[in-house]
């Protein structure tokens, strides 16, 4: 493996950083008190992945797109069957009756498009609700843990190179969040006549 220029000084850094592991004093300026640092990770990818809440809302968003799928399907399939039945009376119908009814197919088929697309939105900001819940839930449990602990700096897992892994808080993490919120309504509020 070949490390670019710059990460040298970085592993550098962070090895002198580790050595006092968990808590490093740092030097105090003269006149000013010296400030007690005491570091952790956390990774929260594996938190996202793993959260109990998280699988709640990506199933309950799951069975919501397919619900829509379904419904888009069959209103597919019974305007497909409209046009086809217009197909076979246009000879039968006088050009005006025809044009008219033409017509009436296409603001239903508008009309159909309107309602799947108003219910991709209502999905759509039903996921953001949910997700910021998750995330609220998360930040306030990542402050009890952080605060538990005594932590002073708390760095993502995916921005540190190298840490030891009794470093990083996520499983504590993951466990108090799957303990107070274990599941997220995910709600959706559907366009009127829906």
């Amino acid at each position: 493996m070949r490390l670019s220029p710059f990460a040298l000084p970085l592993l550098a850094v962070i090895a002198a950083l580790s050595v006092d592991v968990p808590a490093r004093a740092q030097e105090a300026a003269p006149g000013r008190p010296g400030i007690q640092l005491k570091f952790a990770v956390i990774d929260m990818e594996r938190i996202y992945n793993q959260a109990k809440a998280r699988a709640d809302i990506g199933r309950q968003l799951e069975e919501l797109r397919q619900k829509i799928l379904t419904e888009t399907r069959d209103e597919e399939e019974k305007l497909r069957q409209a046009n086809m039945e217009l197909a076979r009376q246009r000879s039968l119908l006088s050009p005006e009756v025809y044009e008219q009814k033409r017509q009436e197919f296409n603001d239903r088929m508008v009309a159909a498009q309107r309602r799947v697309q108003a219910k991709r939105v209502a999905i759509a900001r039903a996921d953001k609700d949910a997700v910021q819940t998750f995330q609220n839930a998360l930040g306030e449990v990542v402050a009890e843990i952080a605060k538990k602990h005594g932590i002073t700096l708390l760095l993502r897992r995916r921005e540190v190179v190298v840490a030891p892994e009794s470093l990083d808080l996520a499983p504590e993490v993951l466990a108090r969040l799957d303990e107070v919120l274990p599941k997220v309504q995910v709600r959706v509020e559907w366009p009127a006549g829906q």
